[in-house]
C-alpha cells in the first residue's frame, strides 16, 4: 500500500470506528431511559387529565362503555359517578420553536372547558412561553372548533406561539368530533 492511500484510509477507518462507538452509546442510553421517559410522560398526562376534570375517572372507551378506543391513544372520556362528563384530548401544533403539546378538556357538547400546555419548552423564554399562562389560556374556555384565529388575543411578540396553541386546540376539537361522529354520538 502506498503512503498516500494509508494517509487517506487510516483516518477514515478511525473516524468510522468512532462513529460506530458513539452510535452504540447513544442507542444504549436510549434503551436505558425510554421506559422512564414513557413513565414520566404518562404521569404528566394523568396529572393534566386530573387538572382538567378534578375528581373524575378516565376511560379510553369512546363514548364511555362502548369499548371503542381512539386508535391514536390521544382521547379519554372523563367520568363522574359512571356518567360521561367530558373528554381530555392531547394535541400538538407547530409554534415558533417547534411543536407545542397541549391537553384540551371538552364538555359533552364538545366545547372547550380548559387548556393545559404539556410542552412549550422550545418557545422563546419570556415571550413565546407566555402562552402557558392560565389567564391567557382561559380565553379558549367555552369555544369550539368554529373559533377563528382573529378571535384569539395573541401574546404580544409571540404570534407563532399563540397560533400554535390555537391550532392545537382546534385540531383536538376536530379529532374528538371525528371520533364521536364515528362512534355514534355522545354520552
Amino acid at each position: 500500500m502506498s503512503k498516500n492511500v494509508k494517509a487517506i484510509l487510516l483516518p477514515a477507518v478511525v473516524l468510522t470506528a468512532i462513529c460506530i462507538v458513539c452510535a452504540a452509546a447513544l442507542g444504549g442510553v436510549k434503551l436505558l431511559t425510554q421506559d422512564k421517559i414513557a413513565e414520566q410522560a404518562a404521569a404528566a398526562s394523568n396529572e393534566a387529565m386530573a387538572a382538567l376534570f378534578p375528581g373524575a375517572s378516565f376511560s379510553d372507551s369512546l363514548p364511555p362503555g362502548t369499548g371503542t378506543k381512539d386508535p391514536d391513544g390521544l382521547t379519554f372520556a372523563a367520568l363522574q359517578d359512571g356518567a360521561g362528563i367530558g373528554y381530555a384530548v392531547t394535541s400538538a401544533a407547530k409554534g415558533y420553536g417547534g411543536d407545542i403539546q397541549v391537553m384540551v378538556g371538552f364538555d359533552t357538547a364538545l366545547r372547550v372547558t380548559k387548556v393545559i400546555v404539556l410542552d412549550a419548552s422550545n418557545e422563546t423564554p419570556g415571550l413565546g412561553q407566555n402562552v402557558v399562562k392560565a389567564e391567557w389560556l382561559s380565553q379558549f374556555a367555552g369555544t369550539d372548533t368554529s373559533m377563528a384565529y382573529d378571535e384569539v388575543d395573541a401574546v404580544a411578540s409571540a404570534t407563532y406561539s399563540s397560533k400554535g396553541i390555537y391550532n392545537a386546540v382546534i385540531a383536538a376539537g376536530e379529532h374528538l368530533a371525528a371520533l364521536i361522529g364515528e362512534n355514534g354520538g355522545g354520552n
